[in-house]
């Protein structure tokens, strides 16, 4: 995770959404951000999932899965 900071901030570091994006962020913790990478990640398995569900299902099983 350091490595692609590194490379964002060099990549991007002068443009002013990466600035408030530091701004922004300054307070958090790396166990705070592993802590929302991961609830990302269970979003996306989520949703990986759904991709994998029969197109012809109802409205119904799709509400109920998510």
């Amino acid at each position: 995770m350091e490595d692609y900071s590194k490379r964002a901030k060099e990549q991007w570091g002068q443009i002013a959404q990466y600035q408030e994006f530091e701004e922004k962020t300054k307070g958090v913790s790396d166990t705070q951000q592993k802590d929302v990478i991961n609830r990302f990640m269970l979003i996306f398995t989520e949703f990986g999932k759904i991709k994998e569900l029969d197109t012809s299902c109802d409205t119904e099983t799709v509400k109920n899965f998510v």
